[in-house]
């Protein structure tokens, strides 16, 4: 049987030269975020939290979105009429200290695939520099960036944000450079719809 991607080894894919500089990320003003597409009746985002009972997030109808590897998807691929979208972003690997693409091996399956670039988002988007003045020396997770562009492309649309606990341990790395309380007060203030894993989805 085939492992689930988020099982396979992740991509430790080196940028190319022209990426490193830059300019490759850049995406093209009107194709800058996500596509959703009219009747979409939830935007779901996913994070990359283990051991959470994915499917009972996913209706037919959706927009979901799955960030970097993507562990979620093997368990709701299946879902009939659901617009998978997987948005990556690139981050220096632990390990090499290459700068790579933290994505899932394949990247079948997604209706679309955007590559977000940190610099161009932090030039154009008032909230990235609001999070940066807040939080000197910090920058946003790639789900708190996914949750705005779809507020921006989709305002009517509610959005859910699955398997998410930025405020205390839900048993996944906290990357030190990530502001991960203001990430919390900002969901709460704003009222976002938050489904924290150990209480809703864990399996």
């Amino acid at each position: 049987m085939e492992p689930t991607m988020w099982l396979r080894p992740q991509s430790s894919r080196v940028l190319p030269p022209v990426v490193r500089r830059g300019a490759a990320l850049l995406l093209p003003g009107a194709q800058e975020g996500l596509m959703v597409p009219r009747g979409t009746r939830r935007i779901v985002v996913f994070s990359n939290v283990p051991d959470v009972a994915a499917a009972a997030a996913v209706q037919p109808g959706d927009f979901v979105v799955h960030i970097n590897r993507a562990r979620q998807f093997s368990a709701v691929r299946g879902v009939p009429g659901v617009v998978h979208v997987l948005v990556v972003r690139r981050g220096r690997d632990r390990r090499t200290g290459s700068m790579v693409w933290y994505e899932p091996p394949s990247v079948a399956g997604f209706q679309q695939v955007v590559r977000v670039a940190d610099v161009q988002l932090r030039a154009r988007r008032r909230w990235w520099q609001v999070y940066c003045r807040t939080n000197p020396g910090k920058c946003p997770t790639t789900g708190f960036i996914c949750w705005h562009l779809a507020r921006e492309v989709a305002p009517g649309v509610q959005v859910v944000l699955a398997g998410f606990a930025p405020g205390r341990d839900c048993g996944t790395y906290r990357w030190p450079q990530h502001a991960w309380d203001y990430e919390a007060a900002v969901y709460a203030r704003e009222g976002a719809c938050v489904l924290p894993p150990k209480e809703f989805f864990l399996t």
